[in-house]
């Protein structure tokens, strides 16, 4: 991940999605704030219900599919600093 992440340049071109390569730095690092505690997401229906079983899937070795929903706290337009 780290090797990745040193490849990252601010504009990197998408492989997927929307962001560029600032937005997605800005975009995991809400990502890891959330895992640390430094970031609540609010409950949802959908997510107590069907969480525990994302979080499985999530956290697992396979990567990410594409075009999974994204909760609007992780999503980053605009400028971003890299």
């Amino acid at each position: 991940m780290i090797a990745r992440i040193n490849q990252l340049t601010q504009d990197a071109p998408r492989q997927w999605g929307k962001m560029n390569g600032a937005q997605m730095i800005a975009h995991i690092q809400r990502a890891l704030k959330v895992a640390f505690g430094e970031l609540k997401l609010k409950k949802s229906l959908v997510g107590i219900l069907f969480g525990a079983i994302a979080k499985k899937q999530l956290a697992g070795e396979k990567p990410f599919k594409k075009n999974l929903p994204t909760d609007k706290i992780f999503k980053v337009s605009g400028r971003a600093p890299f």
